[in-house]
């Protein structure tokens, strides 16, 4: 029974040596990553889904794509450090800020377990106290997508890593539907965990870039019939603490039924058409 429960002992450390090792590793690798982009990249599109699906960033000039679907704004704050550390080109962050981001749900991303299991194993070598905070009551969760993440080979090398995590780049396969109408419904959703994280991490954004002398603009995407899902009442006035930040409302510009996916986000060529229209407003070039 002795030499059992010793093996067991024994096994048990060789195991948490090896999670150790290879946490140790992410740590060690991290900040030593190359995180500067093409000196002709002087713009970073920033946020979730509706950056990547609504606007051609491929095609603008000044532009880089590194928003990914369902991002929220802790993890863009920690992106943008690393971006503005590397990267002094980058005079300009646009940046998603819609209902979506700001609603009464807005936070329930940060712990369901699709997005945790993708954004926490990504980003938790650059939490701070200040974002561990946040997750209290969730770290043996979070322990858990950590360990089974702990041999993905895309966490320890630089390009894998950085081009899922930062430089995304648009799936055409996902925006060739088109919206029916008939198939949208009204359908207002409340959260367990309400907004409080992501607006207190915007206002840390609009801070940082107020104070790296980064222009941020805030864009609110075309919307098919927002208050069917949103108190827009409450969105606007979520947004009066955010002090001085240029912000661009689309929500109500002008789209054809046919270059909708859906109602939250444009297909291919409704993103074309409204890229044209964004690049006019914040004088950017369009190659399309």
């Amino acid at each position: 029974m002795r030499k059992y429960i010793k093996k067991v002992v024994v096994f048990a450390l060789i195991v948490c040596a090896v999670i150790g090792l290879f946490i140790g590793a992410r740590f060690v690798m991290l900040p030593q990553m190359d995180w500067r982009i093409p000196a002709d990249k002087t713009v970073a599109f920033m946020g979730a889904s509706h950056i990547t699906r609504d606007i051609d960033v491929e095609n603008i000039k000044e532009g880089i794509q590194m928003s990914k679907p369902s991002e929220r704004y802790i993890f863009t704050y920690l992106k943008l450090q690393k971006v503005a550390a590397n990267n002094p080109q980058v005079k300009t962050v646009v940046l998603q800020c819609a209902p979506t981001d700001l609603w009464q749900n807005s936070d329930d991303k940060y712990f369901v377990d699709n997005e945790m299991s993708e954004f926490v194993p990504l980003f938790y070598p650059m939490f701070d106290t200040d974002v561990w905070k946040e997750y209290r009551g969730n770290y043996w969760r979070m322990t858990k997508f950590i360990v089974e993440h702990l041999f993905d080979y895309e966490l320890y090398s630089q390009d894998a890593y950085l081009q899922r995590i930062a430089y995304g780049s648009q799936d055409n396969a996902l925006l060739e539907g088109t919206m029916n109408r008939d198939e949208v419904k009204p359908k207002l959703e409340e959260g367990k965990y309400g907004n409080e994280v992501n607006t207190k991490f915007l206002r840390k954004i609009v801070s940082f870039c107020k104070n790296h002398n980064i222009k941020l603009i805030l864009v609110y995407c075309p919307m098919f019939k927002p208050e069917y899902y949103y108190d827009q009442e409450y969105y606007y006035k979520r947004l009066e603490g955010l002090g001085e930040v240029t912000y661009l409302d689309y929500s109500r510009f002008e789209m054809a039924d046919s270059l909708r996916y859906d109602a939250h986000h444009l297909n291919k060529h409704g993103a074309e058409v409204f890229t044209r229209q964004l690049c006019k407003d914040i004088n950017l070039t369009y190659l399309k």
